[in-house]
């Protein structure tokens, strides 16, 4: 099987949409259009000039020549990018690009020329850095639902053949033989040194990582099925979190990191998996949210809430933070119905024997009251802890005050 059938036979889901393909006149994407042209792929190319080096503007005008003799619609965009840019920068500088570039001329899909080559280097970035294979898995196929990579199986040098048989010329970038760059390293000096051991490395590789890939998207999946249906907003209920298979136990984690941070390295994965299975309680960071635990719940919230002002009750309806309550005056007492506002239809109800004004407040350090039934008094912390407040709710747990700032009430819990 040639080039273009392998391609025919990735695209066959997709030969009816409309693709940009990033174009940089290198050997990859330009082998991608001319398989998309013999395929008749309704595409064009976009490319992006960082304007870093001295060849750039030569390689942009190589590309608009290309797509002009080969009737290929072409898009381009020039921006200066700092001399000092990191490689993340500028993939994503192109990756706007496209997705802009995509949306303004109503394309379907973005496809972007990365072969088996690039995911092997890739591999080998990801296993020595520790990132593991979280953020590796959802690239290594033909479409991982923001890209369309048809050359994701296909090995360099049958890319390079395919050229030399077309006689094709195209643009190399001198800066992808400095083995100062860590990909250029493992590209130049290491994979070298593996295929003249093991010849047919990659392919034995290629069917190891389609492999991991099955196994993380399968503990993918597990992992959103247990969000989908223990997750309450930022409330996740754990109490079934030891039935998840490893694997998807640490999806879950890495699933969790995402959300907040593009850092995935294997240490924080693991080591929130750690927190989520084994910890009854705590808190871990992740980017500038805290994870915080309390028995079988778990809150992701910001470093640091916030205390709620204290509020004068008036009758009929008070919003407080997340509570609504409700206030009915009689002469002597106060008819205090209360609960979360997700929550209606649920209220807790109180009646408070006092004549002055009634406050709500969040906690204080050092509060105590003298709950009813009980002799003597209790610090509200100790009551929190006896009544299995979750931590992460202490903070907005309604407590009740006269005007004197004594304490009427902790929730339903009244003051004798």
């Amino acid at each position: 099987m040639n080039i273009s059938e392998k391609i025919s036979h990735h695209l066959e889901k997709f030969k009816s949409k409309k693709i940009l393909l990033g174009f940089s006149g290198g050997p990859d994407s330009l082998a991608l259009a001319l398989v998309f042209k013999k395929l008749k792929i309704d595409f064009a190319c976009a490319h992006l000039n960082h304007g870093l080096r001295s060849e750039a503007k030569e390689e942009e005008k190589f590309c608009s020549e290309f797509c002009k003799k080969n009737d290929i619609p072409f898009f381009t965009e020039k921006i200066d990018s700092p001399q000092s840019s990191s490689e993340e920068f500028l993939r994503q500088k192109r990756h706007d690009f496209l997705s802009r570039t995509k949306k303004q001329n109503n394309f379907d899909l973005v496809a972007l020329a990365h072969h088996l080559d690039d995911f092997i280097e890739q591999f080998f970035l990801f296993f020595f850095r520790g990132v593991g294979d979280f953020k590796f898995q959802k690239r290594f196929s033909v479409f991982d639902g923001a890209f369309l990579r048809p050359f994701f199986d296909i090995p360099k040098e049958e890319i390079l053949l395919f050229l030399q048989q077309k006689k094709a010329v195209y643009c190399q970038d001198k800066s992808n033989e400095d083995s100062q760059y860590t990909r250029n390293f493992f590209r130049l000096e290491i994979i070298p040194l593996i295929k003249k051991r093991f010849p047919h490395f990659k392919k034995a590789l290629l069917k190891n990582l389609k492999i991991i890939s099955s196994n993380s998207d399968l503990a993918s999946q597990g992992a959103k099925k247990f969000l989908d249906k223990y997750r309450d907003g930022d409330s996740i209920n754990l109490e079934k979190v030891s039935s998840l298979h490893e694997a998807e136990q640490l999806a879950l984690a890495a699933r969790l990191i995402k959300e907040q941070t593009k850092e995935t390295c294997l240490e924080k994965v693991t080591e929130t998996r750690e927190f989520l299975v084994h910890s009854r309680s705590g808190k871990v960071k992740i980017g500038e949210l805290w994870l915080e635990k309390s028995g079988h719940l778990a809150l992701l919230k910001k470093s640091k809430r916030a205390a709620l002002p204290k509020k004068k009750l008036v009758p009929g309806k008070n919003n407080w933070g997340s509570y609504v309550i409700n206030v009915e005056f009689a002469e002597k007492e106060k008819i205090i119905s209360f609960c979360k506002e997700q929550d209606l239809g649920q209220e807790e109800e109180i009646v408070i024997k006092n004549k002055g004004d009634v406050f709500v407040r969040s906690r204080k350090k050092g509060d105590r009251f003298c709950p009813l039934g009980l002799q003597g008094s209790k610090k509200v912390q100790d009551f929190f802890v006896d009544e299995k407040v979750p931590r992460f709710e202490r903070d907005e747990f309604p407590i009740f005050v006269n005007q004197a700032g004594e304490i009427l009430a902790v929730g339903k819990r009244l003051s004798g």
